[in-house]
């Protein structure tokens, strides 16, 4: 089901209420980083990307899918093993 932009900014809104309380919840951050796609700003899924990496301090699960999600906004590939 696709989303409207209208919902990708509430969403935008819940996440960032959820990193105003918890600034260091990466999932919340990999979620923030997928509405950036949906909405076409990679710049801004990067930038939660690099956040993500900062506070895990390497590679882990939500670095993981967003780095694949981003992969696959810009090549226009589907991610098979979500």
């Amino acid at each position: 089901m696709a989303r409207s932009i209208g919902s990708m900014t509430a969403l935008g809104d819940y996440y960032h209420q959820a990193l105003a309380i918890d600034p260091g919840y990466t999932k919340v951050r990999e979620y923030l980083g997928e509405a950036y796609l949906q909405k076409g700003d990679v710049a801004k899924a990067k930038e939660q990307l690099m956040e993500i990496a900062d506070r895990c301090g390497g590679p882990c699960d939500d670095c993981e899918l967003l780095v694949k999600a981003i992969a696959a906004h810009v090549t226009g590939e589907k991610i098979v093993d979500w």
